[in-house]
């Protein structure tokens, strides 16, 4: 009998170390749909709104993160470009990511943390945290949903 309980032991062990990983949700790649940024002297860009065209992508796999924006202002006859490749952690809440490249040479290497949700196939990210957004430059929020 103590074989069995010890050899069931294993055989359970072995089990549960075979079991995948489940999977974040956040993974996977996700399209722009909604934009607003609020800059410090209180003028902001949103799309739709006062952005004439847009889009984007958010693409995360395992602890990395791509991400591109193509926006033109109604004003503007250029399209503005902004892009990102990041190291990312999520808790289930909070997304914070810590830049390797981007558009603008002054974030690589910086940290920002913002608030995230997901309500089946949207994605809101909004932020960044407290402190941060004098780093950035604007507040964000975001709505993606999955492709």
């Amino acid at each position: 009998m103590k074989t069995l309980n010890l050899l069931t032991v294993i055989v359970l062990a072995i089990l549960m170390s075979c079991a995948s990983k489940p999977k974040n949700p956040i993974e996977g790649t996700w399209n722009l749909v909604y934009f607003k940024f609020i800059f410090p002297d209180s003028t902001f860009l949103e799309y739709p709104g006062n952005v004439a065209a847009c889009s984007g992508k958010f693409m995360l796999l395992d602890s990395n993160s791509l991400w591109y924006f193509r926006y033109k202002p109604n004003n503007d006859s250029a399209y503005i470009i902004e892009f990102g490749d990041v190291k990312f952690k999520f808790d289930g809440k909070t997304y914070q990511e810590t830049y390797k490249s981007a558009q603008d040479d002054k974030f690589i290497g910086l940290t920002f943390h913002y608030d995230v949700s997901i309500n089946n196939d949207t994605l809101t990210l909004s932020g960044p945290g407290e402190g941060e957004s004098d780093k950035l430059g604007c507040v964000v929020l975001e709505k993606f949903v999955r492709e």
